[in-house]
C-alpha cells in the first residue's frame, strides 16, 4: 500500500514538472514573422509601421519578432492579398477595395462622404470590427484584420476651372481611380479618366486631365502638384480604407495572450495613424494656401446638392449587399453615428 501511494506522489511530482516545462517552453518560444508592405522607407507610413512592429515586440516582451519588408520587397498593391493569405508573408498591408468580391462590406470605408477625416476613418473601422461586421470576409480569405486606416478625404485638384457649384463639374475631366471615386465622379457630371500617379503632373501639364481627386498628403505632393494646381475644392469627395492583416493560419497559431498584446498595439497604431494624416494633411493645406492656390468649401446648401447627387452610390451599396445577404443597413447605421 505504502509502495502504491509513494508511485502515485511520484507520478504527479513528474506531471506537474513536465507540464510546467511545457509551459515555459511555450512562453519561451519565439514567433518569427515576415510582414510586408509597398510604401518605400521615406513614406509617411513608414515610421509608424516601424513604431508598431517595436510596440508588438515590447508588449510581448520578445516572444514575438518581426521582419519588416518595405517598397514592395515581399508584397505590393496587386499581389498582397494572394501573399498574405498563402502565408509567403504573415503579415502586411492590403487594399481591400483592388478585391470589391472579396470584401465587399469594407468597401464601405469607400464610399463617397463616408468620413470627414483620418481620424474618423480610423475610428470607424476599428469600431466597425469590434462589432464584427468584417470578420467573415476576411475568414474567408484566409486572413485576421489587425486594424485599418483611411487617408484624409479626397479634394478636387484643378488646374484652370475652380468648381462652386454643381454644374461647374459638368464635363470636367477627372483623374480618378475606379470603383466608387468613379462613381462620384460620374454622379457629379464629370468625366473620369484614369491617369496612372506617376503621370498627374504631365496629364495635367498637357490637358489630358483638368484636375484630379486626391488628399494633398500622399501623390499629390510627391508629384509636386502644387507646382501646377491653381485651385482646390474642399469636396470630401471620397477616401479609401487600408487594412493592416495576418495570415489567420498564423494568428491562430498564436498563444491567446500574445494575440491579446498584438490587438492592443493595433489599436494604438490605427489611432496615431489617423491623427498623423490629419496633422499633415492641415500642414499641407497651410502650405498650399501660402503658394497662391486657392481654396473653396461650398456652403452647406451647394454641398447638400452634391450629396443629393451621389447618394445612390451609397443607397446601391445597401441594396446589393442585402440582397446577398450581408448586413449592410446595419453597417451604414452604425458608421453613421460615429458623425453625431
Amino acid at each position: 500500500m505504502k509502495r502504491f501511494s509513494f508511485g502515485i506522489v511520484v507520478l504527479l511530482a513528474l506531471v506537474l514538472v513536465l507540464g510546467g516545462f511545457s509551459q515555459n517552453t511555450a512562453w519561451a518560444k519565439v514567433f518569427k514573422l515576415k510582414f510586408g508592405s509597398w510604401w518605400p522607407l521615406g513614406h509617411v507610413m513608414t515610421p509608424i509601421m516601424q513604431d508598431w512592429v517595436k510596440d508588438i515586440e515590447a508588449r510581448t516582451e520578445g516572444r514575438v519578432k518581426i521582419k519588416y519588408y518595405p517598397g514592395d520587397q515581399l508584397l505590393s498593391v496587386k499581389d498582397g492579398r494572394d501573399k498574405l493569405s498563402t502565408g509567403v508573408a504573415e503579415m502586411g498591408a492590403l487594399v481591400p477595395s483592388r478585391w470589391p468580391a472579396q470584401f465587399p462590406l469594407y468597401m464601405v470605408h469607400s464610399l463617397p462622404l463616408i468620413y470627414s477625416s483620418a481620424k474618423q476613418g480610423a475610428q470607424g473601422i476599428r469600431k466597425m470590427a469590434e462589432l464584427g461586421f468584417f470578420d467573415q470576409e476576411f475568414e474567408k480569405n484566409n486572413l485576421k484584420l489587425l486594424w485599418g486606416f483611411t487617408p484624409p478625404p479626397y479634394q478636387a485638384l484643378l488646374k484652370k476651372k475652380q468648381v462652386k457649384t454643381l454644374e461647374d463639374w459638368k464635363g470636367i475631366r477627372l483623374r480618378s481611380a475606379g470603383g466608387p471615386q468613379k462613381m462620384a465622379v460620374e454622379a457629379l457630371g464629370a468625366v473620369p479618366v484614369f491617369v496612372p500617379p506617376p503621370e498627374l503632373y504631365t496629364g495635367l501639364q498637357r490637358g489630358v486631365i483638368e484636375g484630379t481627386i486626391l488628399p494633398l498628403a500622399g501623390a499629390a505632393s510627391a508629384f509636386k502638384l502644387e507646382e501646377i494646381v491653381k485651385y482646390i475644392t474642399v469636396a470630401n469627395l471620397t477616401t479609401v480604407g487600408l487594412a493592416l492583416v495576418m495570415n489567420n493560419d498564423t494568428w491562430k497559431s498564436l498563444p491567446k495572450d500574445i494575440q491579446k498584446e498584438i490587438m492592443a498595439a493595433s489599436v494604438v497604431a490605427g489611432e496615431k495613424t489617423g491623427i498623423m494624416r490629419d496633422e499633415q494633411e492641415a500642414k499641407l493645406f497651410a502650405a498650399w494656401k501660402k503658394k497662391g492656390i486657392i481654396f473653396y468649401t461650398p456652403p452647406n446648401a451647394e454641398a447638400t446638392r452634391w450629396e443629393k447627387a451621389i447618394a445612390p452610390i451609397c443607397d446601391d451599396f445597401v441594396n446589393k449587399n442585402e440582397a446577398k445577404g450581408l448586413p449592410a443597413k446595419k453597417l451604414m447605421t452604425e458608421i453613421a453615428k460615429l458623425k453625431k
